[in-house]
C-alpha cells in the first residue's frame, strides 16, 4: 500500500503494521530466549523471568505490554485477540481496503479517525479543521458490499454503563 494523497488510511495501515511487527518480534524474541534459558543456553534475565511467570499464571508480562495495545485480558485470551487483530491487518494488505474497519483492532485509534477525516477533507477540498463528525448507528447485521461514498463503516465500539437495542436502534 503506497502512501497516496487521496488515501490517508494507507499511512495509518503502515503505522499499525509497524506496531504489530514490533509486538510480534518482542513476543517471538522473548519466547525464543525463554526456550534457550530453560535449556540452560542463556541466563534468565528479569525480563525472561517475567515472561515465564506470565506463561505459568496466564498473565500478560510487562515486556509485552510495553509494546502492546492496551488490554486487560489474560495471556491466552490476549494471544487469541492478537491473532484476530493480525488477521484483520493481514487481510487488508492481501485483499484490499476492508468495507468495515474493526475500530478496536488499532493500536492508535486516533490515527484512524484522523485518516478518515483527511480523506473526506481532501476529497471535498476543504480544510480538515472545518470537518465535523456525523455518526449513524447501523444494525449489527449490516454487511456492506462496497465502501461508503464518503466516510467509513466501522465496528468494535463499546459502551460503558449502557447497552444498545438493535431492534429499536436506541
Amino acid at each position: 500500500y503506497p502512501v497516496r494523497y487521496d488515501q490517508c488510511l494507507n499511512v495509518v495501515l503502515h503505522m499499525e503494521l509497524g506496531k504489530v511487527n514490533r509486538l510480534l518480534n518482542k513476543v517471538k524474541d522473548t519466547l525464543v530466549n525463554l526456550g534457550k534459558a530453560v535449556k540452560g543456553l542463556v541466563v534468565f534475565s528479569p525480563e525472561l523471568e517475567e515472561v515465564a511467570n506470565g506463561c505459568l499464571t496466564n498473565k500478560l508480562p510487562s515486556p509485552w505490554m510495553g509494546v502492546s495495545y492496551p488490554s486487560l485480558k489474560p495471556m491466552l485470551s490476549y494471544v487469541d485477540d492478537f491473532i484476530l487483530r493480525y488477521k484483520f491487518f493481514n487481510d487488508w494488505v492481501k485483499e484490499d481496503v476492508p468495507f468495515i474497519f474493526w475500530f478496536s483492532a488499532y493500536f492508535f485509534q486516533q490515527a484512524f479517525l484522523t485518516g478518515v477525516l483527511q480523506n473526506f477533507a481532501r476529497a471535498d477540498k476543504i480544510a480538515i479543521d472545518r470537518v465535523l463528525w456525523n455518526f449513524e448507528v447501523l444494525k449489527m447485521a449490516f454487511d456492506p458490499k462496497e465502501h461508503p461514498v464518503k466516510g467509513a463503516y466501522f465496528n468494535g465500539l463499546f459502551m460503558d454503563g449502557a447497552r444498545w437495542d438493535d431492534d429499536n436502534m436506541c
